[in-house]
């Protein structure tokens, strides 16, 4: 076990947390490296200086909580927050707003034949291979010439 490894078991092997075979493995590294050997000294001594805590004070807490509880009065409540009735209309028009504004806007496209003009490119470094299949392409591969101008005929292109 390299000192790396032992850094994070090191806390539970100083206070007995970990099971003997992790344990004999830690026990083992620390016998043999100084540095670790120190810092387990360490935590052995911070661990075994920790106060005990008094004597049935988890019953004092829990007695004390459920007072507590007991003393907010019925009608009191949390208060949660409540969307108004006009915000999902609101969110609504926004919407619409929105979308017709960019669906109406003039495009401000840019000529691709313009811009590479005169730059010699292979067209697949342009464009994604397997373009077709966001495009729709395998649908299409299996439909016939006819097929495919009636088609293009009934969507007006």
């Amino acid at each position: 076990m390299t000192c790396q490894e032992l850094v994070d078991r090191l806390p539970d092997w100083a206070t007995g947390r970990l099971n003997d075979d992790e344990g004999a493995l830690v026990a083992a590294h620390v016998a043999v490296c100084d540095e670790c050997s120190a810092e387990a000294d360490v935590l052995h001594a911070l661990f075994h200086a920790r106060p005990e805590a008094p004597a049935g004070l988890a019953e004092r807490i829990a007695r004390a909580a459920s007072v507590q509880a007991e003393a907010v009065p019925e009608g009191v409540a949390k208060r949660t927050w409540r969307r108004p009735a006009w915000a999902l209309s609101a969110a609504a028009v926004l919407v619409l707003a929105v979308g017709a504004t960019l669906l109406l806007r003039d495009p401000q496209g840019i000529e691709v034949d313009s811009v590479l003009e005169g730059i010699s490119f292979d067209e697949s470094q342009v464009w994604i291979v397997d373009d077709g299949a966001v495009a729709g392409a395998p649908v299409l591969d299996d439909l016939s010439d006819e097929a495919l101008a009636a088609l293009l005929k009934e969507l007006g292109v």
